[in-house]
């Protein structure tokens, strides 16, 4: 009973040699399994403290004598020239008593005893029992092994699926590839639609697509939300190109790496002597963007005075240059764009209701790529195309576990991440083929990018010391990070927890919450949180 539970071949060994030990008495007990690939048989368990070989052949002869009597049992010779080929065989095998084990016509298993530890010999009974208890170990043997192979289908059936599923795939990137190169997507083909380097074809990026289609022609400002590395900007051009304003210039402004100063300036232009260093006139964005479109990313981290004045140009249509009393009047499309939560920046106070409603006439939002992992195939070969044309090294391929390992991975970075971590495998790889090594680095960075802080996590003590005394901030790992609660709408804790994080490294707090340098060395700035 005990053994027929068993399903593991190592442990039934060892339950039918502990039996033949205890009931027969015997020093010592092994069993060897055949294994079919060498004609050999191998030591799988053992009890006892005699010396045993590990492995050992059958010659003809004696694997006919095993297969004819089953038994063979050592006897005391009358000296040592009158040993035979049997005896030899079981002096060789430190045996007294040697039971072959038969399934089907082939010898499946030896079991090797010891003598007794009173010196009689074997008998008759002891045979029996020995027959008895390897038939049953037999059976359960036979199980094991069936098992084992049942185990060892299912797992190359698996990867064999997840093999046919990649291969599927890729001829499903192929052919969208080819679909793409020779404009038979339904978006493009029922209209002159162009979709510029957006790559992909899942239902949420079509959807999106489609949005983009219908807000083109028309003038209404836009709001794009979405997380960073999700292609906002690539969205916004692709509503100026198929926009009646296509003709026209498509100026973009990064918000969030400008201070107030230098981004009011930017925008609206100046006048020589506005401020030190304004050596002559200016125009700004908006008046580079006559007659196309401005596009201003990260709007939610433009400061509130200059929230008040873009409040203004949009209601007037017209600008008035830093340091100049005139106004000059704009055609231009507004469209602008944020990862950030507006409606709880509105609730803190930090971005008026009022502009919101300006900039929110439109909105869209771009769907992070953990929604859109049908189309990684694509993403993959489109950037393997594009980073093995840019650095001159031959295309090269993902191998399957490769790409599974993209699959599971939940790109925080979004398609930002995905290119980068593409081309650093295509730079670092030699072969031809792209491993699964070459992706390890993505388990380690899924913690660090998980960076987000409550806006409690920390007291204003605890907030001027880390500005203060930098250098008494301990280096600390991903666990240290996610010690502290997510809240992703207070936009210093995040900081301030970043710069911890890092032991007041702000290049590396920069990274950990995957911002710019310059872009989170303003964002300080902005905030007073400078060391």
């Amino acid at each position: 009973v005990a053994v027929g539970r068993l399903v593991d071949r190592e442990l039934i060994a060892g339950r039918m040699l502990t039996n033949c030990r205890d009931v027969l008495g015997v020093t010592s007990a092994r069993l060897y399994l055949a294994d079919a690939r060498d004609n050999t048989f191998q030591l799988v368990a053992s009890q006892g403290p005699i010396q045993h070989p590990t492995v050992f052949s059958l010659k003809p002869q004696m694997h006919d004598q095993l297969k004819q009597s089953s038994s063979l049992q050592w006897t005391t010779p009358a000296n040592r020239t009158s040993l035979n080929t049997i005896q030899l065989f079981l002096k060789e095998l430190n045996a007294h008593l040697i039971h072959a084990l038969d399934m089907g016509d082939e010898l499946a298993a030896i079991v090797v005893l010891g003598g007794k530890k009173t010196g009689n010999s074997f008998t008759a009974e002891d045979i029996t029992y020995l027959q008895t208890v390897t038939q049953m170990t037999g059976v359960a043997l036979t199980c094991a092994k069936i098992q084992s192979n049942i185990t060892s289908m299912n797992q190359l059936l698996e990867r064999k699926e997840r093999k046919i599923e990649h291969q599927k795939q890729q001829i499903a990137a192929l052919t969208s590839e080819l679909s793409r190169q020779s404009a038979v997507v339904e978006l493009e083909k029922n209209s002159d639609f162009q979709r510029s380097q957006v790559v992909g074809h899942s239902a949420p990026l079509i959807e999106v697509l489609e949005s983009a289609r219908k807000i083109a022609d028309s003038e209404s400002t836009v709001l794009i939300r979405g997380e960073s590395g999700t292609g906002k900007e690539l969205l916004a051009r692709i509503i100026h190109e198929n926009s009646p304003r296509k003709n026209g210039p498509l100026v973009s402004v990064h918000c969030a790496a400008l201070s107030p100063t230098l981004l009011e300036s930017e925008l609206f232009g100046h006048t020589k002597g506005a401020y030190t260093g304004a050596i002559k006139d200016r125009a700004g964005r908006f008046e580079s963007a006559q007659g196309g479109t401005l596009f201003l990313d990260e709007i939610g981290d433009i400061s509130l005075e200059t929230q008040i004045k873009l409040l203004r140009v949009l209601q007037e249509r017209r600008i008035e240059p830093v340091g100049s009393s005139k106004s000059v009047e704009i055609d231009v499309r507004l469209v602008t764009a944020t990862h950030q939560n507006l409606e709880a920046l509105i609730r803190q106070g930090r971005f008026r209701e009022d502009l919101f409603y300006r900039l929110n006439v439109i909105s869209v939002t771009m769907p992070p790529l953990r929604d859109r992992k049908d189309d990684l195939p694509e993403l993959v070969l489109y950037f393997l195309q594009r980073i093995a044309l840019r650095t001159g090294k031959p295309l090269k391929q993902l191998d399957d576990d490769a790409f599974l390992a993209l699959r599971e991975h939940g790109w925080p970075g979004n398609i930002r991440e995905l290119e980068n971590a593409i081309e650093r495998a295509v730079v670092l790889t030699e072969a031809e083929t792209i491993g699964l090594d070459e992706f390890q680095f993505l388990a380690q960075a899924t913690t660090r990018n998980q960076v987000a802080v409550h806006s409690s996590a920390l007291s204003r003590k605890e907030q001027k010391q880390l500005r203060l005394e930098p250098t008494r901030i301990p280096q600390t790992n991903a666990q240290r990070v996610e010690s502290f609660l997510a809240n992703e709408d207070d936009e210093a804790a995040q900081l301030i927890a970043a710069l911890q994080a890092s032991g007041g490294n702000k290049a590396q707090a920069a990274r950990l919450l995957q911002m710019p340098r310059s872009t989170f060395f303003s964002k300080l700035k902005k905030l007073g949180i400078e060391q």
